[in-house]
C-alpha cells in the first residue's frame, strides 16, 4: 500500500519536471528461495518460495531449524547451553564464548531469486532493499553489483551496467542465515540477550528505481518552527557525463495537494561522476504544525529534470532542555506517555506470520489501541521496523523513539566494535528516518556502556538538520540538552511494595538505577516494572521470585495494579519527561514448552489487551493523572509482601495523600473524591475537595476517610472528576485494601497529664499533641507540616516523641524526623541508614544543614525500631545539640552553620522538606520554643512523662 502511495507522489512530482522523472517499480511479492553453506556458490535449485517483505520462517515448504542461533549474549545469560534444536550449539564449561554466536546447523546463507522486465530504458537503474538481515549481497544477470552488511538500514545497489533493458532480468539476493556470517565488528551483530531465535529475511520493501541523470540521492527536510521556515537539503549524484540541470522544489499539503511554496529553481552544472549537495530555505505562510493531536503533513516535490522525488514531512520540533528538565513539542512543555514494542522478539514467535506487514494490523497496534489508552509515544526497543510503521505513525500522530539492535550489557562485544563502522551505520540510519516527523529523537543503544558511543554520537549529530536529541543509554550523555535514560526497577530491588513509601528520586535516585551519567539532564523512563508474566500467569525466568506463593488467579491483577501504581508514582514525581511501559508488545520463548507472549496482550494475534491492563493501566496514563500515595502499612518484609491487596491497619480515620498531574496545555478544574467501598460496590465513606491544575501542572491534596476496624477487604478509589468537555470522563487511582487490626505494639501511646503541664511551664510558642480526633492519624508518614510565626533562626528548640518501624539498614537514610528550611540550606534531623559520611552509621541520629553548607554531626547511640524516643533539637548560633531520652548530656553536640532564614516558618515533621526519606512510624507531642531549652528543663519534661513511652 505504501509503495502505491509513494509511486503516486512520484508521479505528482514528475508533472513538475521537464523530463520524465522517476519511475518506481515495486519488487515485493513472491520470490524463489534456496539455501547454502558456501557464500559463493549459487544454488542450482530454488525449490522454496517466500513473500517479500517477510521472514524466511514463512517459506514454503519450510526449512528445518530455520532461525536457530545461539548468540554470545544467550550463552552469557543462560549458561553455555542452547536448548533449541540440535545439540551441536552447546558449549563446554571451559570453552570461550564466541564473539557473535554459534550456529545450530550448517546452513549459512539464503538466496532469493526473482525475474522482472523494466518498463523502459533509462539512464540509471537502482535497487533499494529497505532492510534485511543478516548482510545483503546482490547479483543481476550473473554480475555482482554490491554488498550491504547492515541489518537495520536500507541498501542501495546500482544495477545500470548489468541491466537487460529489452527483456527479462534475473535478480539474486543473498542474505546470511544467522548473525555469525557477519564480520565481528558489524554494529550490533548478535547483541540481543532476550532473543532465542534469529530469523533471517528481507523484512522491508524492495523496489527498482528508474530515472535519468542527475539522480536525487537523498533529501532532508528540516522545519524551523520559530520562523515558519523549511530547510531542504538535497544530495544530487550524476552517474553520466557532465551536464547542466535545474533543481526545483515545491511544497504542498499532503492530503489536499494544495501548493504552499514554490522555491526558486537552482541552475547548476554537475561533472561526470560528481555528487553535490544543495540547501534551500523557504517560509511557509500560515503554517500548520504537526503533533500527535494534529498530525498534519506536507510534501515537498523535487525535480532535477532527469529525476523526481516526493518527500513527506511535518512542521514540528521536539527538544529537551536540561535547565528545566523538560521536553518541548513546538515550543511547549510536552510529557510523553507510551510503551515499548520489541518487534524483533515478535519475529521469532510462531504466531507472527505476516502480521507485521499487514497495514490494518499494524495501525491497530501502533495507533488505534495506543490512542484509546492515552499514549502519544513509543520506543521501538531494539527493533528497526518496516518503513510502513513510521509512515503510519506520521499520518496518525504517534511519536517514536527508534532504537537499533545494539545491546552490549556485558561490555564484551564493544571490544571488537569499530567506531568508524558505527558512525557510518548511524549516518545511514539517520538518512533513512530523518524526514519522519514521528521520529522525535535518536537512541544509540539499549543498556550499553561503551565510552566510544559519546564520540560517535557527536560525530554524526551534525548530519541531522533538525538537531534531534540523542539517548545514549548507559553511556555518558553526549549533548548538553540530551536526555538520560532510566530503567528504575525498584520492584526488582525491593520486592516488598512498602519499601517505596518513602522513595523520592533525586539526580542520583539513591541507588534506584539511574542509568548512565545523566544527573542534571531530562530523564526518560523506558522500563520500570519487573513483573512480567506469560498469558497463563506463569512468570518468565526473571520474575519467578516476585510471585512465590501467590495464587495464579491473582498474578495478572497484581502485575497490572502495581505497574499502574508505579506509573502513577513516576508521573506524579515529575522527574521524568517520558514514561514508557515495558513491555506493550513482544514475545518471549520459554526454555520449556509453553506460552510465548509476555507483553500486555492476552491475545497478540487479535490484539486483545489483558482485562487487568484495561482495568488499571488506562487510567494510569490519562492526561489528567491521579496518584493515590499508599503502598501499605507495616514493616517491609512482613505479612502480605506480595499481593494485589495492600495491607492497612483498621479502626481509625486515615488521611491519604493524592497527587494530581495535568499533561494538557490547558488548565483543568474539578472535584477530587476519595471513596472507600466494599467489594460489591457499596460506598462506606467518602471525602472530596475541589481541585485546579495549571497547564502541565501538579498539585497535592489530602483527604481522610475512616477505615473499618474489623478485618476484611475493601476498595479505595481516588477519582478526579474534571469539569468541561476537554477531558473525557474521570481518572481513577485504585488500591485494593486488606484491613487488619492494629498490632498492640503500634497502638498510640498515652502521655501523663504531668508531661503536658511540664511542657507548658517552659512556654512553647507552638505545640501539637495528636489526639484520636486528629484527622492526620497516628500512622501517617510526614505527620504534620505546621507553620510557626516569629520563630528565630539563631536560637530555637524543637521537642518531640517518635517511633520508627523501619530497619536501620533498609535504605540510605532511615528517616528524616525534623526539617526546617530547604534541602539546600536548613536544619535537618534524621536517622542514619546505609549512607556513610563522616561518623554516620546505621541507626544513629544526625543533624545536617543542607547541600550548600553540607555539614553534619552524628550521635553515638544506635536507635532500635519499634521503640519510642524523646528528642529535643537545639540550635544555638553555630552550635547544634540533640538530647535523647531526657539525658542532660547531649547525644549530639557540634558545630554547623545556620542554614535557615527568618522566612523558614515551615516545620516538616516525619520527612525532609522535599518529602525525601519519610518516617515509617509516628511523631507525637511536638513542642517548639523560641529559645534554647535548658538541659534541666529537658530532663524534667522526660521524667514527667510517667509512665515513659520509651524504654532505655
Amino acid at each position: 500500500m505504501m509503495m502505491r502511495i509513494l509511486a503516486g507522489l512520484c508521479l505528482l512530482s514528475s508533472v513538475a519536471c521537464a523530463a520524465e522523472g522517476r519511475s518506481v517499480v515495486p519488487l515485493n511479492g513472491t520470490w524463489q528461495l534456496a539455501e547454502s553453506v558456501s557464500p559463493n556458490d549459487v544454488p542450482e535449485a530454488f525449490d522454496h518460495t517466500i513473500v517479500v517483505p517477510g521472514l524466511v520462517n514463512q517459506a514454503k515448504p519450510a526449512f528445518p531449524e530455520v532461525d536457530l542461533f545461539a548468540s554470545h549474549y544467550y550463552f552469557e545469560r543462560f549458561g553455555k547451553v542452547y536448548p533449541w534444536g540440535s545439540t551441536n550449539a552447546m558449549l563446554r564449561a571451559e570453552d570461550p564464548l564466541p564473539v557473535i554466536g554459534t550456529p545450530v546447523n550448517k546452513r549459512n546463507y539464503f538466496w532469493y531469486r526473482k525475474t522482472f522486465a523494466p518498463p523502459a530504458k533509462r539512464e540509471v537503474a537502482l535497487l533499494k532493499i529497505g532492510k534485511s538481515q543478516f548482510g545483503t549481497k546482490v547479483w543481476l544477470n550473473g554480475k555482482e553489483v554490491g554488498e550491504h552488511l547492515s541489518c537495520w538500514t536500507a541498501g542501495y545497489f546500482n544495477l545500470t551496467d548489468a541491466m537487460n533493458w529489452s527483456g527479462e532480468n534475473q535478480l539474486i539476493v543473498r542474505i546470511g542465515a544467522h548473525p555469525a556470517v557477519l564480520p565481528e565488528n558489524t554494529p550490533g551483530a548478535g547483541t540481543y540477550s532476550s532473543k532465542h531465535k534469529w530469523t533471517p529475511g528481507i523484512y522491508d520493501d524492495v523496489s527498482l528505481i528508474l530515472c535519468d541523470n542527475p539522480v536525487i540521492e537523498s533529501i532532508q527536510v528540516a522545519p524551523r518552527i520559530g520562523s515558519s521556515e523549511v530547510v531542504i537539503q538535497t544530495k544530487v549524484r550524476n552517474y553520466g557525463p557532465a551536464k547542466t540541470f535545474e533543481l526545483s522544489h515545491s511544497v504542498s499539503t499532503w492530503k489536499e495537494g494544495k501548493e504552499v511554496v514554490r522555491m526558486k529553481p537552482q541552475p547548476d552544472k554537475i561533472g561526470a561522476g560528481e555528487a553535490k549537495t544543495y540547501t534551500q530555505t523557504n517560509r511557509i505562510e500560515n503554517v500548520r504544525l504537526w503533533s500527535p493531536e494534529d498530525p498534519f503533513l506536507y510534501a515537498v516535490e523535487s525535480c532535477t529534470g532527469g529525476d523526481s522525488l516526493a518527500t513527506r514531512f511535518g512542521m514540528r520540533e521536539y527538544r529537551f532542555d536540561s535547565a528545566t528538565k523538560l521536553g518541548y513539542l513546538n515550543g511547549k512543555p510536552y510529557y510523553l506517555r507510551g510503551g515499548n514494542i520489541e518487534l524483533h522478539l515478535y519475529f521469532e514467535d510462531p504466531e507472527c506470520g505476516r502480521r507485521p506487514w499487514d497495514r490494518a494490523w499494524v495501525k491497530k497496534l501502533v495507533v488505534d489501541i495506543p490512542k484509546r489508552i492515552h499514549w502519544n509515544a513509543f520506543r521501538f526497543c531494539l527493533s528497526p521496523v518496516p518503513e510502513m510503521w513510521l509512515d503510519i505513525a506520521d499520518e496518525e500522530g504517534i511519536l517514536v523513539q527508534p532504537e537499533p539492535i545494539v545491546w552490549d550489557w556485558t561490555g564484551k562485544a564493544n571490544a571488537v566494535w569499530s567506531p568508524d563502522e558505527f558512525a557510518a551505520e548511524y549516518a545511514r540510519w539517520m538518512r533513512d528516518h530523518w524526514n519522519h516527523p514521528c521520529v522525535f529523537m535518536w537512541d544509540s543503544s539499549n543498556e550499553t556502556s561503551w565510552g566510544a558511543l559519546t564520540g560517535i554520537v557527536n560525530r554524526v549529530r551534525p548530519l541531522d538538520l533538525s538537531n534531534r536529541a540523542w539517548d545514549n543509554s548507559y553511556t555518558a550523555v553526549a549533548g548538553p540538552n540530551d536526555p538520560t535514560e532510566a530503567h528504575p526497577y525498584n520492584i526488582r530491588i525491593g520486592a516488598d511494595l512498602r519499601t517505596i513509601r518513602g522513595f523520592t528520586p533525586d539526580d542520583t535516585w539513591g541507588g534506584w538505577n539511574w542509568s548512565g551519567t545523566g544527573a542534571g539532564h531530562p530523564c526518560l523512563i523506558n522500563e520500570y516494572a519487573w513483573l512480567w508474566l506469560y498469558s497463563d500467569g506463569t512468570p518468565i525466568d526473571l520474575t519467578g521470585s516476585q510471585y512465590q506463593a501467590m495464587p495464579v488467579a491473582e498474578r495478572q491483577d497484581f502485575r497490572f495494579c502495581v505497574t499502574a501504581a508505579l506509573t502513577e508514582m513516576w508521573r506524579a514525581q515529575r522527574r521524568a519527561v517520558g514514561i514508557f511501559d515495558y513491555v506493550y508488545f513482544a514475545s518471549y520463548l520459554p526454555r520449556n514448552p509453553g506460552p510465548y507472549h509476555f507483553g500486555d496482550f492476552v491475545d497478540p494475534v487479535n490484539l486483545k489487551l489483558h482485562p487487568e491492563f484495561e482495568r488499571y493501566m488506562i487510567d494510569a496514563f490519562k492526561p489528567l493523572g491521579v496518584y493515590l500515595k499508599f503502598w501499605g502499612d507495616g514493616k517491609p518484609g512482613t505479612e502480605l509482601t506480595r499481593s494485589p491487596w495492600f495491607l492497612i491497619y483498621g479502626g481509625a480515620e486515615r488521611e491519604f495523600e493524592v497527587v494530581l498531574v495535568n499533561d494538557d496545555q490547558e488548565p483543568v478544574s474539578g472535584k477530587l473524591v476519595l471513596s472507600l467501598e466494599t467489594l460489591d460496590g457499596k460506598i462506606l465513606a467518602t471525602a472530596e475537595k475541589q481541585f485546579r491544575l495549571e497547564a502541565v501542572g501538579r498539585n497535592t491534596y489530602e483527604l481522610s476517610v475512616p477505615v473499618p476496624k474489623a478485618s476484611g477487604r475493601y476498595l479505595l478509589n481516588a477519582t478526579a472528576h474534571p469539569e468541561g468537555t476537554r477531558h473525557q470522563g474521570t481518572t481513577v487511582s485504585r488500591r485494593k485494601l486488606s484491613v487488619v487490626p492494629l498490632p498492640p505494639s503500634l497502638e498510640r501511646r498515652t502521655f501523663a497529664p504531668a508531661y503536658g503541664q511540664a511542657v507548658e511551664q517552659s512556654k512553647p510558642v507552638a505545640r501539637w499533641a495528636l489526639t484520636p480526633a486528629d484527622k492526620a492519624g497516628a500512622l501517617r508518614e510526614g505527620v504534620n507540616r505546621p507553620r510557626v510565626s516569629g520563630l528565630p533562626t539563631g536560637a530555637y528548640s524543637v521537642e518531640f516523641w517518635f517511633v520508627n518501624r523501619l530497619p536501620n539498614r533498609e535504605r540510605l537514610i532511615t528517616a528524616y524526623l525534623l526539617s526546617r528550611g530547604q534541602t539546600t540550606r536548613g536544619d535537618h534531623v534524621g536517622i542514619c541508614g546505609t549512607y556513610r559520611k563522616g561518623e554516620m552509621a546505621p541507626g544513629r541520629l544526625f543533624v545536617w544543614n543542607g547541600t550548600e553548607p553540607d555539614q553534619n554531626v552524628c550521635g553515638r547511640t544506635e536507635l532500635a525500631a519499634d521503640k519510642w524516643y524523646h528528642v529535643v533539637f537545639v540550635r544555638d548560633g553555630k552550635s547544634v545539640r540533640v538530647y535523647l531520652n531526657g539525658r542532660e548530656e547531649p547525644e549530639i553536640s557540634g558545630q554547623a552553620e545556620p542554614g535557615c532564614t527568618a522566612e523558614a516558618r515551615q516545620l516538616h515533621l516525619g520527612s525532609r522538606d522535599d518529602g525525601f526519606a519519610e518516617l515509617d512510624g509516628q511523631v507525637d507531642q511536638v513542642s517548639v520554643y523560641d529559645r534554647v531549652l535548658a538541659p534541666t528543663e529537658i530532663s524534667a519534661h522526660y521524667r514527667a512523662a510517667n509512665p515513659a513511652p520509651a524504654s532505655e
